[in-house]
């Protein structure tokens, strides 16, 4: 990952405390031809919707053309950046979804744990063609979030429901007897989920394991093959992924922060952190801040 030598950034969007959603979508949010220097991630499933323009986004380690029209999903803590192609400059609409404030206001909704992870299957980029139904919802969300007229919270509810179980179908989802065969974050989920919540703690393969009702020889297994990187490799990445968040919007010290996110040392947290991010985490934390100033 990060061939291309990106610094990496962490970003919180804020949803509000009505709906579990933000946008950016006022006369489109302009991408210019500059390069862009930073991969950035967020805490929230991002869908871009490209209005004008070719480009592509560099999602982890793969990019992925897009042209007008198209959609590009992105499940959280997912590292990204988005640029135009050739001299063009492009237009995007962005939408922000909290899953986990979805699922606790729309219950009984399955398997939304499969956007809540990237892997190297998801499907990201959405062409017209693909689903024509996704664009006219998303537009209408920016509308009814724009306008607040009656009932809008209501329908942009709804609409971000039904948006959602179209970005879930399009990702050709195993049959629950199938699963363990065909692969899926969702077969993982049980783990993943207990690794992004429980990340500070002492962590096991075997305890991931247990979770997803497997051996731990055949959860590595099928943890590899799905997730392209070992289940420790993975608990590294989420640690490192939530010091971002403290080391952007806390003054916590460094070493309090390894101890925090679960690092056993300071030296093993400045070593895996350089190791993803490219950076020192004080040197991290300081390009970011001024990044945003």
């Amino acid at each position: 990952m990060n061939k291309r030598g990106y610094d990496r950034y962490f970003e919180k969007f804020v949803c509000s405390d009505e709906l579990p959603v933000a946008v950016f979508s006022e006369d489109s949010w302009v991408i210019s031809n500059t390069e862009i220097p930073f991969l950035h991630f967020h805490d929230t499933l991002e869908i871009t919707y490209w209005v004008e323009g070719e480009g592509a986004f560099v999602i982890e380690n793969a990019e992925h053309l897009l042209h007008a029209g198209d959609l590009c999903a992105l499940c959280p803590n997912t590292m990204h950046l988005s640029r135009v192609r050739g001299n063009d400059i492009a237009r995007c609409k962005y939408l922000y979804i909290d899953l986990d404030r979805f699922r606790r206001m729309v219950p009984g909704f399955e398997k939304l744990d499969y956007l809540k992870y990237h892997s190297p299957q998801f499907k990201n980029v959405i062409t017209p063609q693909e689903c024509p139904e996704m664009v006219p919802l998303l537009l209408t969300i920016f509308r009814e979030m724009d306008e607040r007229a009656l009932n809008s919270q209501a329908a942009v509810l709804a609409l971000t429901g039904l948006l959602l179980n179209h970005l879930l179908r399009l990702q050709d989802l195993p049959a629950e007897h199938t699963a363990h065969e065909h692969g899926g974050t969702f077969v993982l989920a049980a783990a993943l989920e207990h690794m992004n919540l429980h990340y500070a703690d002492e962590i096991t393969t075997e305890e991931l394991a247990s979770l997803c009702f497997m051996s731990a020889t055949n959860f590595r297994r099928i943890f590899h093959r799905i997730m392209q990187t070992s289940p420790m490799a993975h608990l590294n990445h989420v640690r490192i992924q939530k010091s971002c968040e403290k080391l952007f919007t806390t003054n916590e010290s460094i070493l309090q922060i390894s101890e925090h996110v679960g690092f056993s040392s300071v030296c093993s947290f400045n070593r895996n952190f350089k190791k993803l991010m490219q950076l020192s985490p004080h040197d991290w934390r300081k390009a970011a801040r001024i990044s945003r100033q």
